[in-house]
């Protein structure tokens, strides 16, 4: 894939998401100009969007919904670990600072 998603470290899971996935790349070959073969995935992914904003009620920006409710429903060390324990102290949020840099940038399209 060689995307920016690539570089998650406490949201990795965000990876097994084909949507997430799909529209990584739709915005990757969109900043390289190597748009072509795939229009047919960013209509695929668009599809799965509107059909999970059905699902789910999301409304306004799509896709901020859809990456927001990824954020709030993912389960990793570090937000299960604030849930239990509260503030984490350490190098912990650096990842995690790290982590939501890229996400930022998902959610920038």
């Amino acid at each position: 894939m060689n995307t920016e998603a690539e570089e998650l470290i406490l949201y990795r899971s965000f990876l097994k998401e084909d949507l997430f996935c799909g529209m990584a790349k739709v915005i990757r070959d969109y900043e390289l100009q190597a748009v072509g073969d795939d229009r047919s995935l960013f209509f695929d992914c668009i599809h799965r969007l509107l059909d999970l904003a059905g699902s789910y009620g999301f409304h306004g920006n799509l896709w901020h919904c859809y990456l927001a409710d990824l954020m709030v429903n993912n389960e990793n060390s570090y937000s299960l670990g604030c849930e239990l324990r509260g503030e984490i102290p350490g190098t912990v949020n650096q990842a995690a600072l790290h982590d939501m840099a890229v996400i930022r940038k998902y959610f920038n399209y």
